[in-house]
């Protein structure tokens, strides 16, 4: 039939590809970027700075990829629209689409002498900084999107990407993080197990004194409350656990 597979629509228009509708211009693309957090910026929260490359109008032509003291002019092909009906006689019935012009690309406009310096794109790679405000708690993994501050679009008039920014829990040689809570091991010595002790344990905001009861076993695991990190969601802190761990020596 007309609207059958191998039709000169399917080439022309690409239907059956999701190519048959035009949706308006389309935004710049995102930039995922992936910054690596220590466990007191995430107990606090706060600025951090991210560096990333990013496309971005050119500062030679502004964008217009055209060579500076020339003008692009109007497509005479679709007179600027960016879009050409295309009309098309098959079985003895004509149809009407409205499709992307072939002459300029969509872009409206036909450029006699292009830009040195962007290669015809109109935007370059720029290595850009910028602060972000980090939520205290912010999860392991957690992307957070920065809209506008993506890769500059190809199209005329339509806005930037997002910036996506990945979070990873930087390395901590006294913790380990589980969600909210942290996790340390403690390594005692025989009598310290049997006879009890008191031990010095980190936190993320200074130190504390902890008691070993008499008698622990290896193993045991002993809570901290309320010194681990806050929750993202419902803001309230974690805790500490301490895994008791007892040094059998090699030789009695």
């Amino acid at each position: 039939g007309v609207w059958g597979g191998g039709s000169i629509f399917d080439d022309i228009f690409g239907f059956g590809r999701g190519g048959g509708r035009q949706r308006g211009p389309a935004p710049g693309s995102d930039v995922e970027v992936h910054i690596t957090v220590p466990l007191k910026r995430i107990l606090t929260g706060g600025e951090e700075t991210v560096t990333y490359n990013r496309f971005e109008a050119c500062p030679t032509c502004e964008g217009t990829r055209a060579k500076p003291g020339t003008e692009a002019k109007l497509c005479a092909e679709c007179g600027g629209g960016g879009q050409k009906v295309f009309t098309i006689q098959q079985q003895g019935m004509t149809f009407q689409q409205v499709a992307v012009c072939p002459e300029c690309q969509g872009q409206g406009t036909s450029i006699e002498e292009y830009c040195p310096d962007c290669d015809r794109r109109g935007s370059v790679e720029w290595e850009t900084q910028m602060e972000i405000n980090l939520p205290p708690g912010v999860e392991e993994g957690m992307a957070l999107r920065v809209p506008g501050h993506g890769n500059l679009s190809p199209d005329p008039g339509a806005p930037p990407g997002d910036l996506i920014v990945v979070i990873t829990t930087e390395e901590d040689k006294r913790f380990k993080r589980r969600g909210e809570h942290l996790h340390r091991e403690i390594k005692l010595h025989i009598p310290d197990a049997v006879f009890g002790t008191k031990v010095d344990v980190p936190t993320l905001v200074g130190e504390l004194k902890v008691k070993i009861p008499a008698g622990t076993q290896p193993g045991t695991t002993m809570r901290i409350p309320n010194e681990g990190l806050p929750g993202f969601r419902s803001g309230r802190r974690g805790d500490i656990y301490l895994n008791i761990q007892v040094e059998i020596p090699k030789k009695p």
